[in-house]
């Protein structure tokens, strides 16, 4: 009887430990990838009908590479056509590269007669990392097929981790060895709570006496004595553009408030918006705290769809309150953004 008893014992402890092994498998099987600083993976974003998002990631979970991918349709006499741009944006250690496509084909030239060939002016792209793996600047070169070089330099500043200033000035080369600069510089202030953020428009300009002593050209070194003397124009923040959920956290990886704002060749801009998608990601790091409840004044409000896990898989930008008067559709559906995640 002893020995049944442990027979029966026996049978029981590998019971259990069959049923623990079973559900730590299950866990697993269900559980989300989760990135370094314990946000969700996202793996895709698409922006209505025509904008998509892809990131990949090494096998420590971090974002290796993103791909931006836009088609065009025009419409002429009833005959369309379209075109599909594609931006490869990858990092090995602590380079960075992009790539630039156009309908699957490398995109790396110009053309003397672009009306015959059909080319556009192409970009090429630089970039330089911080001590903490941040993009902390990164040049836009814009070849026009009139042999003209546009560099666009953009200065990433941080504080305490956490993005806190971005400046964009603009230089061009023209059969010449060096560049001659703009007489401006143009910077994006950001300004944190405990839900989001909210960007400051800061414009640089030459005073009357500057202009006299430097436009219309500027070599390097002279640019970079005017900045000192410039004149500062400070634009409003303008806290009512945006109201952040104060129950809806944004517990992914990447910064969903700009998204509306990406443009055709978002990672290529370097202009006024915050609308290049690097800027949410892992590598600079814009990003709420709190999704997003109502845009532009409460002319936008947010509808979230959520996947059994609660992982919101659409965002969808409807009118808001502001526009009740204007007697539209409440329930019409202005954009949807869908978003998907790494198993």
């Amino acid at each position: 009887m002893l020995m049944n008893k442990r027979n029966s014992l026996g049978h029981t402890i590998i019971g259990i430990f069959l049923f623990m092994a079973s559900l730590l498998s299950s866990s697993q099987a269900n559980a989300q990838r989760l990135n370094p600083d314990g946000l969700k993976m996202v793996s895709r974003v698409c922006i209505g009908n025509n904008k998509t998002i892809d990131f990949k990631y090494d096998d420590e979970n971090r974002l290796q590479e993103v791909i931006y991918t836009y088609t065009y349709t025009s419409t002429f006499k009833s005959l369309s056509n379209s075109t599909t741009y594609k931006e490869v944006i990858s990092r090995n250690g602590n380079v960075i590269t992009q790539s630039s496509f156009i309908n699957g084909k490398p995109f790396d030239h110009y053309s003397d007669n672009p009306e015959r060939d059909g080319y556009e002016n192409f970009f090429k792209y630089e970039y330089h990392l911080n001590e903490d793996g941040k993009i902390e600047k990164f040049y836009i070169y814009e070849y026009t097929w009139a042999h003209t070089i546009a560099r666009t330099t953009n200065s990433l500043y941080y504080e305490d981790g956490k993005l806190s200033r971005i400046c964009s000035s603009r230089s061009y080369k023209e059969n010449k060895p060096y560049y001659h600069y703009d007489p401006s510089l143009l910077c994006k202030k950001i300004y944190y709570t405990h839900q989001g953020f909210y960007p400051q428009k800061i414009y640089y300009s030459l005073t009357d006496e500057q202009h006299k002593k430097y436009a219309p050209e500027l070599t390097e070194d002279e640019y970079k004595e005017s900045l000192v003397g410039m004149k500062r124009n400070e634009y409003k923040i303008d806290y009512d553009s945006y109201e952040y959920s104060p129950n809806i956290k944004n517990d992914t990886n990447i910064g969903f408030n700009g998204l509306e704002l990406m443009s055709e060749m978002g990672v290529s801009s370097g202009g006024d918006a915050l609308d290049n998608i690097l800027y949410y990601t892992e590598w600079i790091g814009l990003r709420e705290r709190n999704m997003l409840m109502n845009a532009k004044r409460k002319e936008r409000t947010l509808v979230y769809k959520y996947d059994e896990r609660g992982n919101i898989v659409k965002m969808i930008y409807r009118y808001g309150e502001k526009m009740r008067k204007h007697r539209v559709d409440m329930e019409k559906d202005l954009l949807t953004i869908a978003i998907e995640y790494v198993e």
